[in-house]
Formats: structure tokens, sequence, C-alpha cells
């Protein structure tokens, strides 16, 4: 059904990185309004690949999409598009891990819905490119469900596209190192890959948590950390920097099977393997999810 443009506003939900979400008055509903540009030029092209992506998802039954917000209208009004779909009250992942350490039964069940989502997406030929806690909303009943596809594209083979995706803490080496050494570059080969280092991100956050002292940052532009920074950061994790990380280094990384040490102690061994550097070598969402699936009780 058809909600018109006019229907009121309730209360602020939150903003992506193209619009901004709000509850409608008194229905279970939220709408994101996307601006349009004053120029009259057209529809922005993150709105038209937005909205592609969208419609592409709404093809499939809901119960192939369990895991995807589900969206029930798009309009375009004079000064917006509109795009409403379901409410979810329980808020973001990311507020609920930032304000408390999830237990093993919950982190599991979490990881096989973002999992089962991911694969559903890629399975289609979309990467969402911007896959982070803030954008995985959660119900009353602790469902999951991933939104915000202002970033998302229709993937067809590894043409090359802007790299200035993923929030720079989930962001992959194979963008790191295209950010911070090949400035020149406006484009860039790569896959769905890049979804799967985000999806490792998230779950090694919700598995193993994080200490008060570290909260990575949820904004796509970040104003504390360069991606030379941060990817300095990942090869200390992986042991391999001891000094001023250099174009070298960031090339012989990306291109490595290296894995991160603690895999040799971790019973989700193979779900670590979403942290691959190379991405043709990265775990897939469908193969991390079979070892989770395992796990997960009946």
């Amino acid at each position: 059904m058809s909600l018109g443009a006019s229907t009121p506003r309730g209360e602020p939900l939150g903003s992506g990185s193209f619009g901004t979400v709000f509850r409608l008055k008194d229905l279970p509903i939220a709408r994101k309004y996307i601006p349009l540009p004053r120029s009259g030029d057209g529809l922005p092209p993150e709105a038209i690949r937005e909205i592609a992506c969208l419609q592409r998802l709404r093809k499939y039954a809901p119960s192939a999409r369990n895991n995807c917000i589900e969206i029930l209208y798009i309009q375009i009004s004079r000064t917006d598009i509109m795009i409403d779909m379901e409410l979810m009250t329980g808020g973001t992942l990311g507020e609920l891990l930032d304000n408390s350490q999830l237990g093993p039964a919950l982190a599991l069940s979490y990881s096989v819905q973002i999992l089962r989502g991911l694969r559903f997406f890629h399975d289609i030929g979309i990467a969402h490119r911007d896959l982070k806690p803030n954008n995985i909303l959660i119900s009353s009943s602790n469902s999951l469900k991933i939104a915000d596809f202002g970033l998302s594209h229709v993937m067809s083979g590894c043409e090359p596209r802007t790299p200035l995706v993923c929030t720079l803490y989930y962001r992959p080496p194979e963008l790191l190192r295209a950010n911070a050494f090949l400035k020149e570059a406006r484009s860039l080969a790569y896959t769905c890959a890049i979804d799967n280092w985000s999806a490792g991100c998230i779950l090694r956050e919700m598995i193993i948590g994080q200490g008060p002292e570290f909260r990575p940052a949820r904004t796509i532009y970040s104003s504390t950390t360069s991606p030379i920074e941060q990817l300095d950061a990942i090869i200390k994790r992986f042991y391999l920097s001891s000094g001023f990380i250099n174009e070298k280094l960031a090339i012989s990384f990306c291109d490595s099977a290296l894995k991160l040490p603690e895999i040799t102690v971790s019973p989700l061994s193979p779900v670590w393997l979403l942290l691959m550097p190379n991405p043709e070598v990265r775990c897939t969402a469908e193969a991390a999810l079979k070892v989770l699936e395992r796990l997960k009780p009946t």
C-alpha cells in the first residue's frame, strides 16, 4: 500500500550515507528520505543504484530475503525519494555492541543471520558495500535485517568501480591500499569479497568482543583515522609490520594468504578466513555459514 508523501513524520531513527530515516507518525513503518538535487539534474547516481538494488531484491520471495529489510513502497516527490520499509524496534547492532557484550548463543545466532542475508545478496549479484553494525537492524524478537543500500551495487564481473566504499573500520585491505597509494585511481576492479571482509570484522567483534577502550568508528568518513593508518593497524594485527608501511608491503600483504594468528586457537577458525587479506582466497559467506550452522543448536 502506498502512503502519501505528506504522511506526517514521527521520531527520527537515524541517518545513512545519503538519506535520513524517520518513523511515520502512528504507523509501524519507517521511511527513508533521500533529498533530490535542487539543480534539477535528475536522480543522483547513488539513488539510482539503491533503487535498482531494491527492485532486484523485491523480485524474490520474502522467505528468500528473510534477513533483508522489507521494502514496502518507493515513491518520488519534487524534493525527495521516499522508501517505505518495515519498522524494526530493537535498534541497530551497532548500538547494542556499543552498550553491552553479547553472550555466545546470541552472537552465534546473529552471525548466522548476517551471513544468510549476505549469501542472498551475493547469490543475486548485489554487493552491499557498506556492511557494518549500524546498518544491521534488530527486531523485538532478535531477528536481524540488513538495511541501507545507499552504496549497494548490482555487480557484473570484476569491472572497475569506486574504491571509496565501506566504512573505514570495516573496509578490506584491497580498498585501503587503493585509498592510500593509488590516489589518482578513481576506480578499482573488485568483487563481492569486499563484503565478506566486512562481515568477518562484525563477526569477530560480536564473538570475541572489544574492550571499553576500543570502539570502531561507525561512520563512513572517519575524522580520526586515515586509510593508511587503518591498513597499518590491520597488517600489525597479522604481526607483519614493525615500522612504517609502504606500497610494496601493502601489495605483498594484499596478495598473501596469511591468516590471523588467533585462527590457530579458535574453534571458529574457518569463519576467521573471512579476514583473509587476498580477496581471491577469502572465505565466502556461504562457506562461513556452513561452519556456523553446524554449531547452531537446532
